[in-house]
């Protein structure tokens, strides 16, 4: 029977002694619509080179004399130079139902792998001539290609299921020809191979379910860990030794680190701030060492003390007071002390002086040309009567004045227009026009009025 699944590798070289099946045994067997015994073996396409086939004494069997190999792998061949096959055809009737054994290099994988291998070359025997003895590599078999998984399926099927199916088909052919004996014997076989199957399968599958030694091969590159070392997590100690790099490190323990490392040290440190922790100075920091500092101290009188003298300054060692410190200060003063001339004008007032300026009220420097555009005597103010018209809005009348007046080279300040407006007023429940008089006077910085009505 075929294996449950591909245990060899791919071997594109044909010297790979891990492909190399030594004496595995095969029954030859003749199939209906073939005169000739055939076999394959388990793991599929075998390479030429290195084939050796035995009798069941263990005597070589010829090459083209006893057996020939067909069912080519011709897209395999080509591509790797060598020359790749599935079928052993027994062309020496001899060898019929007697077991062989057979030493082959095989290809390995799912490559060079089909479970059509015989019924295709019995199909293509029947497109030969009557009489057709088979020849060294007379068929190119169709070569399947297989998907990830799908041969190893397939394998697993076909080694499970395929004792029964061979004895259902026996049964049929005792019911066929009438053979009770027979039947009981088949159906005596199928549950023998089934109690021998369901036993074989539940202890292979109780041992891998409870093989913790990974029973698959697997590796880490197959289960997508492929760039993970497989380093164990480090424990407390190596963690804060700090010195293995063959160990993973969980956040906790790189926390404790970090901690053990940095942040304890450190406050540690902070925490030495009143005892030098760097060993420095009162020189270092600009500070007095205490005795100087105590010596300070000693030397000076507390707030409720009595000081001797406090009421006398002393000179030299002489004591005298502050109505004689102002009198000795306010004598004897030397003339040569004091420049003798007129005083800088800029110090009587604010501003900038020249040539051009003079000292205003406000105490400060003005212009000589500020003070002739105000009080310039060739434009005195005038007065003007005007009578705009029955203007009844004071904003309205407000812009006309301006529009009118509103050049102060030609009206100085002090001008007066004296205009009207009126404007209809409710009195005790009647509409009454009222006539306003309206005083507009000019200023150095524009137009203003009062009113007046009658």
């Amino acid at each position: 029977m075929a294996q449950p699944y591909v245990t060899l590798p791919y071997d594109p070289t044909g010297i790979n002694p891990t492909n190399n099946v030594s004496g595995e045994k095969k029954l030859v067997l003749e199939y209906t619509g073939l005169p000739y015994g055939i076999i394959t073996l388990d793991d599929g396409g075998f390479y030429l080179k290195g084939l050796k086939v035995y009798d069941k004494d263990y005597n070589l069997l010829a090459f083209d004399k006893d057996y020939i190999v067909t069912y080519q792998h011709k897209t395999l061949s080509d591509k790797l130079g060598l020359l790749i096959a599935s079928a052993i055809v027994f062309i020496n009737p001899a060898y019929l139902n007697q077991v062989v054994y057979v030493t082959a290099q095989m290809v390995g994988d799912n490559y060079a792998f089909s479970f059509t291998v015989i019924d295709e070359y019995i199909a293509f025997y029947h497109t030969r001539p009557a009489g057709y003895v088979p020849l060294r590599l007379d068929y190119a078999g169709s070569e399947p290609r297989w998907a990830a998984g799908e041969l190893e399926q397939r394998r697993w099927g076909l080694d499970t299921f395929q004792p029964y199916t061979l004895e259902i088909e026996n049964i049929a052919k005792a019911i066929t020809i009438g053979n009770p004996a027979s039947e009981e014997d088949y159906h005596n076989k199928v549950e023998e191979l089934y109690n021998q199957f369901a036993g074989s399968f539940n202890t292979l599958l109780t041992n891998h379910v409870q093989d913790q030694a990974n029973p698959h091969g697997d590796t880490k590159e197959s289960v997508g860990l492929g760039q993970v070392q497989n380093y164990p997590v480090a424990t407390g100690a190596i963690a804060r030794q700090g010195v293995s790099n063959e160990h993973y490190m969980t956040p906790q323990l790189g926390f404790a680190s970090l901690n053990t490392f940095a942040e304890t040290p450190l406050a540690g440190h902070i925490n030495l701030k009143h005892n030098r922790a760097h060993g420095e100075t009162p020189a270092q920091v600009g500070a007095w060492e205490t005795a100087v500092v105590q010596g300070y101290v000693d030397g000076k009188y507390f707030t409720d003390e009595q000081v001797v003298n406090s009421n006398y300054l002393m000179d030299n060692g002489t004591p005298f007071t502050f109505d004689q410190l102002l009198t000795s200060a306010r004598s004897n003063l030397p003339t040569t002390a004091f420049n003798i001339g007129q005083m800088a004008p800029a110090r009587l007032g604010f501003g900038t002086t020249n040539n051009m300026t003079v000292l205003l009220g406000d105490r400060s420097w003005g212009n000589w040309s500020d003070l002739y555009a105000e009080f310039n005597p060739i434009r005195p103010g005038v007065i003007i009567n005007h009578d705009f018209g029955d203007i009844r809005n004071q904003t309205q009348l407000q812009t006309l004045v301006n529009n009118a007046y509103g050049d102060l080279n030609k009206y100085g300040p002090g001008t007066m227009v004296f205009t009207y407006r009126t404007q209809n007023l409710y009195w005790s429940g009647l509409l009454n026009a009222f006539r306003f008089c309206i005083c507009f006077r000019r200023t150095l910085t524009g137009w203003y009025h009062n009113v007046g009505g009658y």
